[in-house]
């Protein structure tokens, strides 16, 4: 079976969720109205900048290291992998139907 879509409790809980954070955020704006000031803006932008730059140089640097890890396939072994399992495809252990 695959997913068949949210159910009705899924989706009640998710409207919950949608309101619950609505009242949270139109709250902190009533409370805060400076926060979406174009200065904090700007800093805000400035800093998550900053981080995305930060982790795509992280996740440069673990792919960098990925093939001196011995993880990585050789050419040689992908060759033989892909050559043993054509070699079962065109022999199967059932007969195949045709349509």
């Amino acid at each position: 079976m695959g997913y068949s879509g949210m159910g009705f409790w899924d989706q009640v809980i998710m409207v919950g969720m949608l309101a619950f954070f609505s009242y949270f955020i139109i709250g902190n704006l009533r409370r805060n109205p400076q926060s979406l000031s174009l200065n904090n803006l700007n800093k805000s932008f400035r800093f998550m900048g900053l981080l995305a730059v930060i982790l795509i140089g992280f996740v440069s640097f673990l792919v960098l290291m990925l093939p001196s890890s011995g993880k990585a396939v050789s050419p040689d072994k992908e060759a033989q992998m892909t050559q043993s399992s054509s070699s079962a495809e065109s022999s199967p252990s059932r007969p195949q139907r045709s349509l």
